[in-house]
């Protein structure tokens, strides 16, 4: 049984590799797949910013949307400085402010649900 479910929870997590949402997947703990995957991205903008094919072509021969190709080209340019906007590491920074806003408001939602339980369990009959 437990087999099984291994199976099953690795198969969704493959599963989800092809919904193309790399860019919003937390991938703290895995610098392995992490690097892989930045390595991955640099060689599909390298290959579309050398022109020999078209966008749709790149993502036909690495089997990956025309969107994001798009977008990978258009991060690469904003990493580089040659548009304006946010870069990689400014949009990473804000993912993982928000990500610590959002525990820190759980948090702080148990810690005072626990204050009015035992405040209550305080007071005088």
């Amino acid at each position: 049984m437990r087999g099984n479910f291994h199976q099953g929870f690795v198969g969704l997590l493959q599963g989800w590799s092809t919904l193309h949402l790399w860019d919003q997947l937390p991938l703290q703990g895995c610098r392995c797949a992490q690097e892989v995957l930045l390595e991955f991205k640099r060689d599909i903008v390298r290959v579309a910013r050398r022109g020999d094919l078209s966008p749709g072509e790149v993502a036909t021969e690495f089997d990956i949307s025309v969107e994001s190709v798009g977008r990978w080209v258009r991060q690469a340019d904003l990493d580089d400085g040659a548009t304006g906007g946010q870069t990689s590491s400014r949009l990473n920074e804000l993912i993982q402010l928000r990500l610590d806003k959002r525990r820190l408001d759980l948090e702080n939602g148990i810690l005072h649900r626990a204050a009015a339980y035992f405040a209550a369990g305080s007071l005088p009959k």
